[in-house]
């Protein structure tokens, strides 16, 4: 559908038209809602019960298990990260080369746009597990690129102008990162001006956030659309926005406003002031004003819809009365960066019916959860009734003295003694109330919702004896209930994605994404891990390619069950090794399969180390205890007489003294150091020793 030729009318009644058909399902869905989370306060005070009751301190009973139900399912789903595989279509080992970058540009872009306190990821599966349709959004931020602006070609080269200038400052500093570059790339290098300039302007674009944003829109009351066998062919997104954060983002597109008038306009002439009195477009406007922004998007277009700010009463009523005469606001219009491969929004379905109402056409899959709820509701309120009831109810009955018969001496009542109810002659009943109806009602709500809840093997009950068929039969189960659920949300991611490819190419410039991507471990230096921001070329995005988008629907329990069929089916030489980590969620399998092998390598080569070092470990501490615990070699005189080196000793038949009588300390005193000294005790390194029996000295 063109929008191109549209007028301002015909553009504000296509909304309407495109909001027509939605109203009823925002009236269902947000009671729907209301029953969630616990909003029906109101309408349960409003049963008609005893007002004795209700005007007292009767407590509404609110079912919380459908909110509880939606979170349970959401962290089951959100705990399965996608995964993302490029097939390249050309067996080049450039294209295969690029491929793979892509991917991992692909992986790091996704996780960089799903970060945030509320994952994107998160909060698209709520709602599509709470309200039955989940709406995600690509946004390409404008601005990206305008860092090069001061990165001129024709002129990066030239001298230092003036900082006092306009935008001076940014084209000098991109000139000094020039030459910095330039001064790096030997003289008489081929191309060695060019290669300096693509180096600075590379570094600017690294220093850019990626301009892509994913985003999980609430439909209800904001979101109507137009749908084709390809998803969403036209939609329509209604909200509130603050007026001065609208007039920043559309500066380039000279948006401006009109205080003294509150309207809005396109400046087509470039003035810098409004008014009759020439008043800056920005000055004195009322941080509050919001207006309501309506964004139509097409596979190739986008029109922005912005109504003038509500006129407050401080306006002059000249204005107001003007302002009702003309247009509603202004309309500004953009080609679709993600067309017309897609229009950037996709649908994520739970349960989907063959209705056309849009109420109807999806459905969530606690609707049973809900619909107990609101009965259930229902019914502990008035048993919560009926109890404060019974409890508030007074000890005795009035009842008509015409319905009670004449008393006798026989039937008169006694004196009231204190401390006693007094007796009222006639016949007094008390109604019970049907609490064991409402108790038996309510346990059958329960066991039929129930049978809808969440599957206990989703919660994890298997264990290590658990026998194969059980196992099976637990990844077959779980596998019906959440698998569509995960392939909508893929083919939901897939769609986006190559809609940011394609408006990438059509960029033309490359995006550089600050995220490390999942697996790479490359660059390690020391306790830091070193990673280049991986990135998107206009020139990946051109390759021939498909991109596959997988997620899984395992849990704790099925992945166990899982990963034990493949180790059987690879025992079996059913299947090789490289399937087993395949299927197993390793986000890159080559490099994991290479970090398996290197880790059994050096495993084997530590157990034939580790014995021998354990030998060499336990021969070194013996010979130092061994050091320590012998008694230290007698001291050998420093001088001994010739004559009683030669001499022979009859005893031993040893020369140069052997077996005589060593000499006196005395005889080297002045000679030897030490000599003359009181003896020291022999001293180790664990301290001095002591015999046997002796006291330990003590050491100050």
């Amino acid at each position: 559908m063109s929008l191109k030729l549209a007028s301002h009318s015909d553009l504000w009644r296509l909304v309407d038209e495109l909001r027509r058909p939605f109203l009823e399902r925002d009236k269902v869905w947000k009671a729907r809602r209301d029953v969630r989370f616990r909003r029906m306060h109101d309408k349960l005070k409003a049963l008609p019960l005893n007002p004795r009751v209700a005007d007292t301190a009767l407590m509404v009973h609110q079912s919380e298990v459908p909110n509880q139900e939606v979170h349970v399912r959401t962290k089951r789903l959100v705990a399965n990260k996608p995964r993302f595989e490029v097939v390249i279509h050309d067996d080049e080992p450039k294209s295969q080369a690029l491929g793979q970058e892509l991917e991992d540009g692909v992986k790091a872009l996704y996780k960089w746009t799903n970060r945030g306190k509320v994952p994107f990821d998160w909060k698209l599966t709520e709602l599509q597990q709470g309200d039955g349709l989940g709406l995600a959004k690509a946004v390409w931020v404008p601005g990206h690129g305008d860092t090069l602006g001061a990165y001129d070609l024709d002129a990066i080269d030239e001298e230092d102008e003036d900082d006092t200038k306009p935008g001076a400052g940014a084209r000098n500093k991109a000139r000094a990162s020039y030459r910095k570059e330039l001064a790096k790339i030997p003289e008489g290098a081929e191309a060695r001006e060019d290669q300096a300039y693509d180096t600075v302007t590379e570094t600017a674009l690294r220093a850019e956030l990626p301009p892509v944003r994913f985003v999980a829109v609430d439909p209800v009351g904001r979101c109507y659309w137009f749908t084709d066998d390809d998803g969403i062919e036209l939609i329509a997104e209604v909200s509130e926005k603050r007026l001065n954060p609208l007039l920043s983002a559309f500066a380039d597109q000279r948006l401006r406003f009109d205080s003294s008038r509150s309207r809005l306009f396109v400046d087509e002439d470039g003035s810098d002031v409004v008014g009759d009195g020439g008043e800056p477009q920005n000055s004195r406007i009322d941080l509050s004003l919001r207006c309501l922004y309506t964004e139509i998007r097409s596979r190739t277009e986008i029109v922005i819809l912005i109504e003038h700010p509500k006129i407050t009463e401080k306006a002059p009523k000249a204005s107001r009365k003007q302002s009702r005469d003309e247009d509603k606001g202004v309309i500004l219009r953009f080609t679709n960066p993600f067309g017309p491969y897609t229009t950037g929004y996709a649908l994520v379905p739970a349960d989907v019916t063959t209705e056309d109402r849009e109420e109807d056409k999806y459905q969530p899959p606690i609707l049973a959860s809900l619909v107990a709820a609101q009965e259930l509701n229902v019914l502990g309120t008035a048993q919560l009734s009926a109890a404060l009831e019974g409890a508030l109810a007074p000890p005795y009955a009035m009842v008509k003295p015409e319905s009670a018969p004449s008393p006798t001496d026989d039937t008169k009542a006694p004196k009231k003694r204190e401390g006693e109810i007094p007796l009222i002659p006639g016949e007094i009943k008390r109604i019970e109330a049907p609490s064991g109806d409402l108790e038996r009602i309510a346990d059958r709500i329960i066991s039929e919702e129930s049978a809808y809840r969440f599957r206990e093997v989703l919660s994890g009950d298997a264990t290590s004896d658990t026998s194969g068929h059980r196992l099976a039969l637990q990844v077959a189960q779980a596998d019906i209930q959440m698998v569509p659920y995960q392939t909508a949300r893929a083919d939901a991611i897939k769609e986006l994605l190559m809609g940011v490819l394609y408006a990438i190419r059509r960029h033309g410039l490359t995006v550089y994404i600050p995220t490390l991507p999942d697996g790479q471990r490359q660059g390690q230096r020391g306790a830091l891990r070193v990673q280049d921001r991986a990135r998107l070329t206009p020139e990946m995005a051109d390759l021939n390619f498909d991109l596959i988008v997988t997620l899984g629907a395992e849990t704790p329990t099925t992945k166990y069950a899982k990963l034990a069929a493949l180790r059987e089916e690879e025992e079996a030489g059913i299947i090789g090794y490289q399937t087993v980590v395949e299927q197993s969620g390793a986000e890159n399998p080559e490099d994991e399969i290479a970090r398996v092998f290197e880790g059994k390598g050096l495993k084997r080569v530590m157990e034939g180390i580790l014995p021998r070092l354990s030998d060499l470990i336990t021969a070194a501490v013996e010979r130092r205890f061994a050091a320590l615990t012998e008694p230290p070699p007698e001291e050998m005189p420093a001088e001994m007489p010739a004559e009683d080196l030669m001499a022979v000793n009859p005893a031993t038949g040893l020369a140069g003294g052997g077996g005589a009588q060593p000499m006196r300390a005395t005889d080297l005193t002045g000679r030897v150091p030490g000599a003359g000294m009181p003896p020291t005790q022999y001293t180790s390194e664990y301290g001095p020793s002591v015999p046997e029996g002796a006291e330990q000295p003590v050491v100050v």
